[in-house]
């Protein structure tokens, strides 16, 4: 019971701490950044439109602390550039073929937040897209859709560990992933949520 009341006491602190340690400690507070246990909860559903099978995703940062996640795989501004979302027809594990246009990835630059969107901690952001512009969705029957992504973190210059935090090494990649969606496309492209797991 102690135990609890003092960890909820560090994580309602943790905030002030950090602001506190870069303007007194700034290699500390680095470390401390590292050390934060970084989670974002994804949410998926379905919707059926007129003009398409609409993607709506929730991104809800449950961590202590801030996190930097690549604005295109958040794709805030309505756009697919990555298979980003996995799609199969019914029982199948074969992919649905995925349509748009394939960008090439990058590595961020050190210090360069430029391609990223912070998402305070607790804070929740919305975004949709029409899968059926990405996706091969015509054939009638039943798809499962989840949405996966993997976010390297801006690389920082951390002077205690004497070296450079670089992106895609253990403990600094941000996985997202969300609940699996099923829905059934009838012959008019119709799309009918079956539920989420």
């Amino acid at each position: 019971m102690k135990n609890n009341l003092i960890n909820k006491a560090y994580l309602s602190a943790f905030p002030l701490l950090i602001v506190l340690c870069a303007i007194f400690a700034p290699s500390v507070c680095a470390d401390e950044m590292v050390r934060c246990e970084r989670k974002v909860k994804c949410t998926l559903q379905i919707n059926q439109k007129e003009d398409g099978i609409w993607a709506l995703l929730s991104f809800e940062n449950l961590s202590a602390c801030d996190i930097d996640l690549l604005k295109d795989k958040l794709m805030l501004d309505g756009k697919v550039p990555h298979s980003l979302f996995q799609v199969r027809f019914g029982n199948s594990r074969k992919k649905v073929h995925y349509t748009g246009k394939i960008v090439e990835k990058y590595m961020p630059e050190i210090n360069d937040r430029s391609d990223y969107y912070t998402l305070k901690r607790h804070q929740e952001i919305v975004t949709k897209v029409n899968l059926s512009k990405y996706f091969d969705l015509t054939k009638a029957g039943n798809y499962r859709v989840y949405y996966e992504s993997y976010n390297p973190e801006p690389l920082l210059e951390l002077s205690m560990q004497g070296g450079v935090v670089k992106p895609g090494e253990k403990g600094h990649e941000i996985t997202v992933k969300s609940n699996e969606v099923k829905f059934k496309v009838k012959n008019t492209q119709r799309a009918i949520t079956r539920g989420s797991t």
